[in-house]
């Protein structure tokens, strides 16, 4: 079951248990009631400012559509379908001083990081963190309006295609992975064919500013 269908059934069963129905829901969200069923059962990729409206037509918190104890057809979710809920921060942009990223109290919101998409990630509320994009600068890989997870890297190299974010003249500099002949190149996305070296080992990570791009949520992919 992937995070869409997760988040379906859980806007479903609160739905219901508010005696709504996906027309009535529609049009208190601005959408068709059959756009409805399409998110219920995870038919649909789902928009951040789409779910922003559901929560806020159901009166539940946004964070309510990840929890983990919300039952599913009246019964308790299987226990190897639930999510363990990290809540990490939110920064608007990408910003020159890549410590900002360090400091919650610098952010400006927090979102909900379940497990399903930090899979592998030791200590995701200490090395994630969200970032709206608010440039044009990172196409075709991010848009202006998506809202990035990024987890910062301390164990090199990273694994070839990974998309990654670096610091590069003071600016960021978005790519992806290429290992090679003991080199590890972060080649841009906008085919300008620029790259940026990456530490191969970890020790020669130690104070680098590199992050990885684990999941866009602008469409939730």
């Amino acid at each position: 079951m992937n995070i869409s269908e997760i988040i379906g059934r859980k806007i479903r069963i609160i739905r219901k248990s508010k005696r709504l129905s996906s027309e009535k829901l529609g049009l208190a969200v601005g959408i068709e009631g059959s756009y409805i069923r399409q998110i219920e059962t995870g038919k649909r990729k789902l928009n951040i400012l789409i779910l922003e409206r559901l929560a806020d037509a159901l009166n539940v918190n946004l964070a309510a559509l990840f929890d983990p104890q919300l039952p599913i057809e009246k019964k308790e979710l299987p226990v190897e379908e639930r999510l363990d809920l990290a809540i990490v921060p939110v920064f608007e942009g990408f910003s020159p001083q890549p410590e900002a990223y360090t400091s919650p109290n610098a952010a400006i919101d927090f979102f909900p990081v379940p497990q399903l998409m930090t899979q592998g990630i030791e200590k995701p509320a200490e090395s994630c963190f969200w970032v709206r994009i608010n440039s044009e600068d990172f196409q075709p890989l991010l848009r202006r309006g998506d809202l990035v997870l990024l987890n910062r890297r301390v164990n090199f190299p990273l694994l070839d295609g990974v998309p990654a974010l670096t610091y590069h003249n003071g600016a960021p500099f978005l790519g992806r992975v290429t290992n090679a002949g003991g080199l590890s190149l972060l080649i841009s996305t906008n085919l300008d064919g620029k790259s940026v070296s990456l530490p191969v080992t970890s020790e020669e990570g130690e104070g680098c500013y590199c992050f990885e791009v684990v999941w866009k949520a602008n469409k939730f992919i």
